[in-house]
């Protein structure tokens, strides 16, 4: 069976409502309580406190085009002295306009009003019932109050109308199916109260582009999106369940590795509060073209960046503590690391930049692993390198004037500005011992070492060791 038959009858069809009873509320029969114009508008008398369904009202609500409820101060309830829905006695209304009395969307309330394009109701609302909007396919002119809580079961399942989804700061639950098969929405943006997202939630909105996280989500059902499509582009704040990312309960980035990766350009997650970039979080995310990570971030881990081709830099907060972190088959060349940093491991890179590491004064195999890089810019009051690991295959490894002892490396070639150094070990004769900051004197040093002048044109810069290792 192919996806496409697969979905179509996947889709929730459209549940027919009988007919409305034609019961007669005698209370209220004998009373004209409701007013139907000849374009369509039905309003009520403004005592009322619940909506008399009569057969009058059964009969003419099928020719209403509006129903304004507004004056309505006293009405707390959208079902019928009858208990029926307007969806059951007004399907072919196109606008409702809600009292301010108003404070719950009951179940089922405009279910299946096919018709309906516009619901102007106050900001008391608080929560949605389920099926409050269930398949009223040309719904899109709906904003939700800012004070509504939760959004029931199939609430606005196959609301077709809908492009975006902005969601209020007060929301804390959207339960499952709420907005399954809203087929033209593009982008969705959650507000920082937010909870909860039952399963199959956006489940077949084919066309999401653009995600948009403020705040951690405790409770992420299974396929709470679906299966995103190829062409998915960005996520803000909370990378979820779009096949390669979620967050679990404690607010960390989690990778499921049996699924295909995305096509993830663009990943925001400047505004959570995630304290750990987990192995794996973004690897072979070929797409990636940049990531925004969050200020209080501690730690990177393995592999997190692995395959990222199209990832070309990445600004790593002042926060981090730690990088467990290769960059191999990844676009990043260079890397600028924070004051902060006590652990490094890294290898694939071209370019590492240490000289803001001001709270480092020892380079051991337990805190730092550094291969495979051109150029290395150490810790400005670096005192001593230990044995042989912590650096490796490095080309130039530029040292500041507080180096004091080096315990050993491999295949680095070392520039140094202080006289200072312990020689005692055998460091390889790819070590330059310079004492001094001058870079005519560095490229001297390297012609008598027979290492050709053009391995240094990368050096030519407008500032002197002292200029990059200021205080």
């Amino acid at each position: 069976m192919t996806d496409q038959v697969y979905r179509e009858n996947k889709q929730p069809e459209k549940k027919e409502t009988t007919d409305v009873m034609t019961k007669t509320d005698t209370s209220v029969s004998n009373q004209q309580v409701f007013n139907l114009d000849e374009n369509g508008w039905l309003t009520f008398n403004d005592n009322i406190t619940v909506i008399p369904l009569d057969v009058n009202l059964l009969i003419k609500g099928r020719n209403a085009k509006v129903i304004d409820l507004s004056n309505l101060r006293n009405l707390t309830s959208l079902i019928s002295s009858d208990n029926h829905t307007i969806g059951q006695w007004a399907k072919n209304v196109e606008k409702v306009i809600l009292p301010e009395s108003i404070t719950k969307i009951d179940a089922g309330a405009f279910e299946n009003c096919g018709n309906l394009t516009e619901v102007i109701m106050s900001d008391n609302v608080t929560e949605i019932g389920d099926k409050a909007f269930g398949w009223c396919r040309k719904l899109r002119d709906f904003k939700f109050p800012v004070s509504l809580k939760s959004i029931g079961e199939d609430a606005f399942t196959c609301c077709e109308g809908f492009t975006e989804l902005h969601f209020p700061d007060s929301l804390e639950s959207i339960e499952e199916n709420a907005f399954s098969y809203c087929e033209k929405v593009k982008k969705i943006t959650f507000g920082r109260s937010l909870e909860r997202i039952g399963s199959n939630a956006f489940d077949g909105c084919d066309r999401i582009k653009t995600v948009k996280f403020t705040c951690s989500v405790a409770d992420i059902d299974e396929n709470a999106f679906g299966v995103m499509p190829p062409e998915f582009e960005t996520i803000y704040d909370y990378a979820i369940d779009f096949d390669c990312l979620k967050v679990n309960s404690w607010g960390e980035v989690e990778r499921y590795r049996d699924q295909d990766p995305l096509q993830l350009k663009v990943v925001d997650l400047s505004g959570s509060n995630l304290k750990e970039l987990p192995s794996n979080a973004f690897a072979d995310c070929g797409n990636l073209e940049k990531v925004i990570l969050p200020k209080g971030l501690k730690e990177i881990s393995s592999s997190a960046f692995y395959g990222c081709h199209s990832l070309k830099s990445l600004e790593i907060p002042e926060s981090v503590e730690v990088i467990n972190c290769g960059f191999e088959e990844c676009g990043i060349e260079e890397l600028t690391l924070p004051k902060r940093l006590r652990s490094l491991c890294t290898s694939g890179l071209k370019y590492i930049d240490m000289s803001q590491c001001e709270a480092i004064r020892v380079l051991s195999n337990d805190n730092f692993s550094i291969h495979e890089a051109e150029i290395v810019y150490l810790p400005p009051f670096l005192e001593k390198i230990g044995d042989y690991g912590c650096l490796s295959t490095i080309e130039y490894c530029f040292a500041p004037p507080t180096l004091k002892s080096i315990g050993g490396v491999n295949g680095v070639g070392f520039f140094c500005v202080s006289p200072k150094i312990d020689l005692s070990r055998d460091l390889n004769r790819s070590l330059l011992h310079v004492p001094t900051d001058n870079l005519e004197a560095i490229k001297a040093a390297a012609q008598k070492a027979g290492l050709r002048e053009s391995r240094f044109q990368v050096l030519e810069m407008p500032y002197t060791f002292e200029y990059m290792y200021e205080k």
